[in-house]
């Protein structure tokens, strides 16, 4: 079924999700999760052609009303859930993001600019409702309220136009501007006729330039510097805030997240064990074990590149290395980690608020990152095995990918392993990921970083009691995130070639997340 047209499928109730989805899940105030028991293996097999959409629409309705949403401010349950219905179709387009102006293109501007100071009347375009304001810091020249990042600095939309126009004056025009005083002018908030000479040289200071236009995208590494600089300057406006201040009840805070952890728990029984020093150690050294009697046996065995594996299946049929039941499990093991995906976030607070259509494409731009925060626990790196859907040495793994791609996720699972994250902190941070908005369209992204900033919120509360020093360890988590993020190329290419695989054809919920990634 096309991923788009669902809604009148739907709403009349003729999708095949419901032989998926046939039991309501009561999960209210917290009630023990374990109780779901009836809702895991057997649901999650693959029925027809699901789409995520689909699933996630029938999902809603059938558990709706029993949806609990932590509200750390009042201690009470929403239970409203919203859901994203047209009953003459899905008809409403995606909003897209405003596209920028080529600011190099921007037209000559008047010489009549004064030398001592102007007066700014930059025009701003309206934005669309569901348009959120960015987080940033203050614009880097005069204070004022930051509207994005231009050329290579945060800066307002005055402060932008200035040095648009500046670029105009003195590179183009090869003019100067010249100061009355001593080169040494204030520039700051609330100043409307600045020097124009100092806050040129101001903007210079700061980095701005013609060629940072080229190099200035806002990535998620700036995301986070200008996060932790917005964080310490409100803690210096709110000296006296404190941990109920933040995220409510401590108490209800950490009924939150095992109610998070129970979620997770029923799809991997030992999630909890796993965090647990040298849990794993004896799973890992038997796969080693049985690899290296398997080398014994058939002597030295040398692995074949992922390309040759495909060369050799296409020209003889031989399934080199049990690479198929190892492509199956994979599949199984990631159609299983979607739907527990959407049982997970139905707890975030403000999740069930945002369309079907929005947390569907969170879900599909981040579930990689989602899964890997937990999968580094099960890597070993000394002694080269992974255990988990599939037990497997390094070398049996590259009949799965490439080699380099192999090689990189072995570098973030270094640094992940070294930061040795808490299960409380791997589960806060796996719901913050799931609010992203930046890696995709968004129908209302304002409320989406609104959870987001919550989520935040509660993941520092926790830091807060276990640290003496909570906000560097802030930082590395956010740290944490930025490696993942290094991988998303890494994860589109090994979803590509999983799209390719035969055994797919039987997960098609899987196939619509991994095409759309």
């Amino acid at each position: 079924m096309d991923f788009l047209k669902f809604c009148d499928f739907a709403v009349t109730g003729e999708n095949v999700a419901h032989s998926v989805i046939c039991e309501e899940v009561d999960v209210n105030e917290f009630a023990d999760l374990t109780d779901l028991d009836s809702y895991s293996t057997s649901s999650y097999s693959s029925s027809g052609n699901t789409s995520p959409v689909e699933y996630m629409q029938v999902y809603d309705n059938q558990s709706s009303g029993s949806s609990p949403e932590y509200c750390p401010q009042s201690g009470t349950m929403d239970q409203s859930l919203s859901l994203y219905h047209d009953q003459n179709g899905y008809h409403e387009q995606i909003i897209k993001n405003e596209m920028e102006l080529d600011e190099c293109s921007m037209q000559t501007f008047s010489s009549s600019e004064t030398q001592r100071g102007e007066i700014d009347d930059s025009k701003k375009s309206p934005k669309s409702a569901n348009q959120s304001d960015p987080f940033l810091p203050p614009c880097r020249v005069c204070g004022q309220k930051a509207s994005g990042f231009h050329y290579g600095a945060n800066t307002c939309e005055a402060c932008k136009g200035f040095f648009r126009r500046s670029i105009v004056k003195i590179i183009k025009k090869k003019e100067t501007y010249k100061c009355s005083k001593d080169k040494n002018c204030p520039i700051g908030p609330g100043r409307r006729a600045m020097c124009a000479f100092c806050r040129y040289k101001k903007c210079l200071d700061i980095g701005m330039s013609q060629e940072a236009i080229k190099t200035g995208r806002y990535t998620y590494e700036k995301k986070f510097r200008d996060t932790k600089e917005v964080i310490q300057l409100r803690n210096k406006d709110l000296p006296n805030n404190n941990d109920s201040d933040l995220c409510g009840n401590e108490t209800e805070l950490l009924e939150f997240i095992e109610s998070l952890i129970k979620i997770q728990e029923k799809l991997v029984p030992d999630f909890r064990k796993s965090f647990e020093p040298n849990t794993l150690l004896e799973q890992q050294k038997e796969i080693f074990t049985k690899y290296k009697e398997k080398q014994e046996m058939f002597g030295q065995m040398k692995s074949l590149p992922y390309d040759v594996y495909e060369e050799v299946y296409n020209e003889t049929g031989l399934d080199l290395g049990n690479r198929f039941e190892k492509m199956g499990k994979i599949a199984t093991s990631m159609e299983k980690n979607i739907r527990n995906i959407v049982e997970f976030v139905r707890l975030i607070p403000g999740y069930s608020q945002l369309s079907t259509k929005d947390r569907l494409q969170l879900i599909k731009s981040c579930f990689s990152d989602y899964w890997f925060l937990a999968a580094h626990k099960r890597i070993n790196l000394e002694l080269q095995v992974v255990c988990g859907s599939v037990n497997a040495h390094f070398d049996e793994l590259l009949g799965l990918m490439h080699k380099d791609y192999l090689d990189e996720i072995c570098q973030v699972t270094t640094k992940l392993q070294k930061c040795n994250m808490t299960i409380e902190e791997v589960t806060l941070l796996r719901a913050i990921t799931l609010t992203a908005g930046d890696r995709c369209d968004l129908e209302n992204p304002a409320k989406v970083e609104e959870i987001q900033w919550k989520l935040i919120s509660f993941l520092r509360s926790l830091l807060k009691k276990s640290y003496d020093n909570p906000e560097q360890r802030l930082w590395q988590l956010f740290d944490i995130m930025t490696s993942l993020r290094n991988l998303e190329s890494v994860a589109k290419n090994i979803h590509a070639l999983r799209s390719k695989w035969a055994v797919m054809q039987d997960h098609p919920l899987v196939l619509d997340v991994i095409k759309c990634h």
